[in-house]
């Protein structure tokens, strides 16, 4: 089973349909062995494709514990948003905007022009970096 594993959160991915429903078999099966729950409102199917086309979402249905499973069109994971057609746009240019809002927080409280070179790079880097990065 692929997945990716962060804290208590999980994706799971196939490259069929049938090889996700059987990962997600297994993973119904491991809870149920472990008494762990799974949060079918906070759990999403995401089939990726290069057009959002709704015939081909309605011919899938996955299933965990006997009930249906949601598919969307977008997800937002660990702060990304994926998109079923796998574009980023939307990430980079919320990235970028809340990236800009920091920098004008910082600059409310601090004159830049009154500050060594290397202080404002160790701060911009500090601060901002992260924020674009994540």
């Amino acid at each position: 089973m692929k997945y990716i594993y962060a804290r208590r959160e999980r994706v799971i991915w196939g490259h069929s349909a049938e090889g996700l429903q059987k990962a997600l078999s297994v993973l119904s099966e491991y809870c149920k062995r472990w008494l762990l729950s799974i949060n079918l409102k906070k759990t999403k199917v995401l089939i990726f494709q290069k057009k959002c086309r709704k015939s081909v979402l309605d011919k899938y249905c996955f299933q965990i514990n006997n009930e249906e499973m949601e598919i969307a069109n977008n997800y937002a994971y660990l702060g990304i948003k994926f998109s079923a057609t796998g574009n980023f746009s939307d990430y980079k240019i919320n990235s970028k905007e809340k990236t800009r809002r920091s920098f004008f927080v910082l600059r409310r409280y601090l004159d830049f022009s009154k500050v060594p070179i290397d202080v404002t790079n160790k701060l911009l880097d500090s601060f901002l970096l992260p924020i674009l990065l994540y």
